[in-house]
């Protein structure tokens, strides 16, 4: 977990493969066939997981052996484009549309046993699920707004509680790095937060939804969430900063800066683009930031320069006021020399040196864009 390789996803119709590339370079290094739209590794990066294969099967990919292995049982439904390893990787989770959570055993292949929630019409699109830190525990989140907390041993029910509104599409619960703490995004842009004993023996009381913003910082502030009153309306997107200190907010009106997560200040002066920002990044070093705008565009800024930006790259000159972007992720290299950037349409890597393309996929990407680092 190294953040040396990127793992991308092209799903059907689009090359129907995973792609793992060198991030220091852009180099391909292998391709694998799927039609995973969101392949993920495992935490030590020896395998990579297809959570909808094909049809009614998942599958897992081991990268040292070039073997992969197939999960299918008459009776569960087709699968989702959502799963999770649990934290050794020798057991994931899937979703299926029939509305269960299925837990497999990597090295034998059988389904161990699944969980449900109450059976719902209008289906289980967006349905999460994740092993707790100590991966004796799963919480699973659905569409019936319930929350459910399982044994991981044996699949029997532990706790749940109702949530007021349904939680954001495919977003998994996040914790804390010490593993105490939890928030559950909705889509109303708040999100719930918890606090958790050692062994995760119950859920505990949720608290009334708070914004985003502010639940990154109950996570990031020993689970107390500061008064944090960020002066910039209709934040869309933000990232932590590499100091861990501070956070970049970008706005629906082009506005973006850099805040104190503890006092909720602002650090920088104001970085602007045309259109709303829909993605932000930060290179590892914190010298560079990248904003993109929904009009086609990413400018790059010195921190402390916010006047003059280092680059302005039209990944997509195609969109305007009247076809904005969709969504766009990026990631910057190591060496911060380096821009990925994935969109509905491709995914590129720009040098910054030069404000040119080093090298473009020439294929449509899907929504995620997962680096070899530890995520939650």
């Amino acid at each position: 977990a190294d953040g040396k390789r990127l793992l991308t996803g092209t799903g059907q119709s689009h090359g129907n493969v995973a792609q793992v590339w060198e991030a220091e370079t852009g180099k391909l290094l292998n391709t694998y066939e799927t039609k995973a739209f969101f392949p993920s590794w495992s935490p030590d990066e020896t395998k990579i997981l297809y959570p909808k294969y094909r049809g009614n099967i998942s599958a897992v990919f081991d990268i040292p052996s070039g073997t992969l292995k197939t999960f299918e049982s008459e009776g569960i439904g087709r699968m989702t484009e959502i799963a999770t390893f649990d934290r050794t990787g020798k057991r994931f989770l899937s979703i299926s549309e029939d509305q269960k959570f299925n837990i497999w055993n990597v090295d034998s292949g059988k389904l161990e046993f699944y969980l449900q929630h109450n059976q719902i019409s209008s289906g289980f699109t967006g349905a999460v699920g994740v092993f707790t830190p100590d991966n004796q525990k799963i919480i699973t989140v659905a569409r019936d707004l319930f929350v459910r907390l399982w044994s991981a041993k044996d699949g029997s029910p532990i706790d749940s509680a109702n949530i007021a509104s349904r939680h954001a599409f495919g977003q998994k619960p996040i914790f804390s790095s010490d593993g105490r703490r939890m928030i559950i995004a909705l889509q109303n842009g708040n999100a719930y937060t918890l606090n958790f004993d050692n062994e995760y023996s119950k859920l505990p009381d949720l608290s009334e939804p708070i914004p985003l913003t502010e639940a990154y910082s109950f996570l990031a502030n020993n689970g107390e969430i500061k008064p944090l009153i960020i002066p910039l309306a209709d934040a869309t997107s933000g990232v932590v900063m590499p100091n861990k200190k501070s956070v970049l907010l970008g706005s629906s009106n082009g506005i973006t800066a850099i805040y104190d997560l503890e006092k909720g200040i602002r650090l920088s002066e104001y970085f602007k683009v045309y259109g709303s920002v829909i993605s932000v990044a930060a290179s590892q070093d914190g010298e560079k930031i990248a904003v993109a705008s929904n009009l086609g565009s990413v400018k790059v800024w010195d921190p402390e320069k916010p006047s003059s930006p280092l680059a302005t790259l039209n990944f997509n000159s195609t969109k305007g006021s009247n076809n904005p972007v969709e969504y766009c992720k990026m990631h910057f290299n190591p060496n911060g020399n380096e821009l990925w950037i994935s969109n509905e349409n491709n995914s590129s890597k720009w040098d910054l040196i030069d404000g040119t393309i080093a090298l473009n996929t020439k294929l449509r990407p899907t929504k995620d864009l997962s680096i070899s680092s530890k995520d939650n």
